[in-house]
C-alpha cells in the first residue's frame, strides 16, 4: 500500500517532488520577493511570505517532512545569499518549527 505521508515508510516520488518544490519556493519567497519597509529613512522592517509554504509542507506531508523542508530552505537560502552577518542555528531551529507544529497539529 502507497502513501504520500513522510510518516510512512515509504515515501513517493511524488511527495518528494512536492516537498522539494515547496522547499525551493520558501527559498524564492525569503531571499528574492522580500519586501523592505523603510521607518524614519532607514530599512528597519522585511516582509516576506516564506512560511508559507514551509506551513502547507507540514500540513500535507507531516511534521518531519515540515522539520525538514524548514530546516533545509534556512540553510540553502543562507548559502545562497547570506543576510545578515554571521550563520546563527536558532533561526534555522525556530524556521524547523514552523513547519513541525502545523504537521503535529493538523
Amino acid at each position: 500500500m502507497k502513501s504520500d505521508t513522510l510518516n510512512e515508510k515509504i515515501l513517493s516520488t511524488k511527495a518528494l517532488v512536492t516537498i522539494s518544490l515547496l522547499t525551493s519556493m520558501s527559498i524564492i519567497l525569503a531571499r528574492v520577493m522580500g519586501i523592505i519597509v523603510p521607518i524614519a529613512g532607514f530599512p528597519a522592517l522585511k516582509i516576506n511570505f516564506s512560511t508559507i509554504p514551509i506551513v502547507l509542507s507540514g500540513i500535507l506531508f507531516g511534521p518531519v517532512a515540515g522539520f525538514m523542508t524548514g530546516g533545509v530552505a534556512d540553510v540553502i537560502g543562507y548559502l545562497i545569499n547570506p543576510q545578515g552577518g554571521a550563520f546563527f542555528p536558532g533561526f534555522t531551529l525556530s524556521t524547523a518549527l514552523t513547519g513541525m507544529i502545523p504537521g503535529l497539529i493538523y
